[in-house]
């Protein structure tokens, strides 16, 4: 388990944050988080509302983040973006590239489809193909037109297609329409054989003989015959019959007369049912289609009997119901032939159709966007550049505390960095660091030292995780100090000391140099060493002072209850000695570097002295080469107990302490030491 005990605003008592993993568990990450505030129950993580601040403010800085802040620039440039509140920008922008990047695909993928179309139809057989290429010809094809035509809609003018369709609706009569003529030719035979008698013409000529004798007695009357002058014939009963004989040859006249105007009639309909094969049928031969049986039946069916009158009639009816089947029989292979012609053609045409009409529809949706291409290309760029203004306006406060950290860190350093900008868009988005080397301008991170890019990644991460927008008051830094020279140290122990006045700092580091600084420095911090033993048992210790730890544990050897008083005389002296020393270095790194001395330069120095005596020259006396000078300084200056003491510390170091005090003796002397040397104004 892993807890932070936390102190959050609002809220009584510390909050506990724990994360807890089981043993088999292959990672910690694989177990589960909760949180325990003071008088409620056990939650999540997400009932503190950290969420987005622990994205956009995050607040830990790992070592391996250190050394790969920068391994991906369009990371950095995210975070930083979410940080400036830009967000809602990026993804207007990244919305309008969408749209305009999806317009310009049906573009280009109408007019790449248009030449694929082309190639198509060249190489198409089809009649069709010729018309639809030059429908697709010049700047803006015919759609519509193009898409009737791939339907079927649109009918080809001419060509085998068209003589087949031309087939395809041809037609005879139906078994109906011939039962109806042939019942017709023998209805009107009967008529005409019923009215048959004398003719036509013998009868309308006696019919006007009778009118005539009639319209005589009429008007003259007498009794003798004017044309035969037989006596006595004449007379109201001649008058009856006479009326009476011309009504039934009117009666007789008629009917004859009807009968032969309904033969004529049906003789007519009868030419015009069995009519001769239509012109179009003679180009069924080039086509490959056999119409040998069809041409036979049709030329039989339209060879009507040359008789007339009633028994022509009764011919032509037996003629019709007789040849009628065989050229139904006929007609219908023929028609089947000319479907499977124009089905056969179809098929071949289906897969072209099928891809004209997909390409209209395409090429209709890049009409209607096209339009739109040049309005996003311009709202793209007026967004970009209304982006880079508010994103460097925004980005200004942090650059400049970034300037201002990397120049607290960069100390004795000749890379200057000058300004920090977002740049670039999309996929090249990316974070610019302007530098100069000697005054002179250089390219970003190619000429930094690691040490120099560990300190421009906590000059960057610093202003974001200390933002005033951030609820999170804490900040927690790895391992920064690796590949840092002592300078730089020196610089980074300052800055976070600064950040600590208004939040929390805390620093993990295995490098000693860094509690060092803090303590050369006499910077406000508490130093914790934490210490993994045998078993796993973890201990912490607070170490802001290492002379008095030592003497504190120089202290513990003193004890009976724990070293015998031989070992003690061989420890106790070594312990002592190295307390000194530490306050020997801590003394004249605090000299040297307040009047403005080189930070290796005073490592140097120091690592030049080997032994104490030296060591305490140059802190007491700022010469380490007046050793020989040291007791009797601290004999006018501290007292002659403190030569004593430190040359006991030398001799039992060595293993040759005369003295025969107690261990605890020396260790309450050097303490004693210690003070009095922090004390002096050296």
């Amino acid at each position: 388990r892993i807890s932070a005990e936390l102190v959050v605003e609002g809220a009584r008592g510390t909050t506990m944050v724990s994360h807890e993993w089981a043993e088999e568990d292959k990672n910690p990450s694989d177990g589960a988080t909760w949180v325990q505030s003071p008088g409620a129950p056990r939650t999540d993580l997400n009932s503190l509302g950290w969420q987005e601040a622990l994205v956009n403010f995050r607040p830990f800085l790992s070592h391996s983040e250190l050394e790969t802040l920068f391994a991906e620039p369009k990371g950095l440039y995210d975070q930083l973006n979410v940080l400036l509140g830009l967000g809602d920008l990026e993804d207007a922008a990244k919305r309008l590239a969408a749209a305009r990047r999806s317009a310009e695909k049906v573009v280009a993928g109408s007019k790449g489809g248009a030449e694929e179309l082309r190639a198509l139809l060249d190489a198409c057989e089809d009649e069709r193909a010729a018309p639809a290429l030059a429908l697709l010809a010049g700047r803006k094809a015919d759609l519509e037109a193009l898409a009737r035509l791939a339907t079927q809609g649109g009918e080809p003018v001419a060509g085998e297609l068209a003589t087949l369709r031309q087939l395809a609706f041809l037609s005879i009569p139906s078994a109906e329409d011939v039962t109806v003529t042939a019942t017709g030719l023998r209805d009107a035979a009967n008529a005409a054989q019923a009215a048959s008698g004398a003719s036509v013409a013998e009868a309308a000529s006696l019919l006007r003989v009778v009118d005539a004798a009639l319209d005589h007695y009429t008007h003259f009357g007498g009794e003798h015959c004017p044309v035969c002058l037989s006596p006595g014939v004449l007379g109201p009963a001649w008058l009856e019959q006479a009326a009476a004989r011309a009504s039934a040859i009117r009666a007789t006249t008629e009917a004859t007369v009807a009968a032969e105007q309904a033969l004529a009639v049906l003789f007519s309909r009868a030419r015009q049912v069995a009519g001769r094969p239509p012109s179009v049928l003679s180009q069924a031969g080039p086509l490959g289609l056999d119409w040998t049986d069809l041409a036979a039946a049709w030329a039989e069916w339209s060879a009507l009997p040359e008789q007339t009158g009633a028994l022509g009639a009764l011919a032509t009816a037996q003629h019709l119901e007789r040849a009628h089947p065989v050229l139904a029989a006929a007609f219908e292979e023929f028609s089947h032939s000319v479907a499977s012609a124009i089905a056969a053609r179809e098929d071949r045409w289906a897969p072209v159709a099928q891809k004209i009409t997909a390409w209209c529809a395409g090429a209709r949706e890049a009409a209607r966007v096209s339009a739109t291409v040049a309005d996003l290309k311009a709202a793209e760029k007026w967004l970009k550049e209304a982006s880079n203004e508010l994103r460097n306006e925004q980005l200004r406060p942090f650059a400049e505390e970034t300037l201002s950290i990397w120049k607290a860190l960069r100390q004795e350093s000749n890379v200057d960095l000058v300004a920090v900008r977002l740049a670039g868009s999309a996929n090249l988005s990316h974070v610019d660091f302007e530098v100069e080397v000697d005054g002179k301008a250089a390219s970003g991170l190619g000429v930094m030292s690691q040490g120099e890019v560990n300190c421009l990644a906590i000059s960057v991460f610093l202003p974001r995780a200390t933002s005033e927008r951030s609820p999170l008051n804490f900040v927690v830094v790895d391992d920064p100090v690796q590949a840092m020279d002592p300078a730089k140290v020196a610089g980074l122990a300052t800055m976070l000391s600064a950040k600590a006045k208004d939040r929390q700092v805390i620093v993990f580091t295995h490098d000693q140099r860094l509690p060092d600084a803090i303590r050369d420095l006499h910077l406000a911090a508490r130093l914790l060493q934490v210490q993994r033993r045998a078993g796993s048992v973890v201990t912490v210790h607070d170490v802001s002072d290492p002379a008095l730890v030592h003497i504190a544990d120089a202290r513990d050897f003193t004890s009976a209850d724990h070293t015998d008083p031989v070992t003690a005389a061989l420890v106790v002296p070594g312990i002592c000695r190295t307390a000194l020393e530490y306050v020997c270095m801590e003394i004249t790194r605090r000299r040297r570097l307040g009047r403005g001395e080189r930070y290796e330069d005073v490592e140097a120095a120091m690592g030049q002295c080997r032994a104490l005596l030296p060591r305490l020259a140059l802190a007491l006396l700022d010469d380490a080469a007046g050793g020989g000078e040291v007791y009797g300084w601290l004999n006018g200056h501290v007292g002659s107990w403190a030569a004593d003491t430190v040359r006991r510390c030398n001799q039992g170091a060595h293993g040759k302490d005369t003295n025969r005090a107690p261990m605890s003796d020396l260790v309450r002397d050097v303490q004693r030491l210690i003070e009095s040397m922090r004390v002096l104004k050296l």
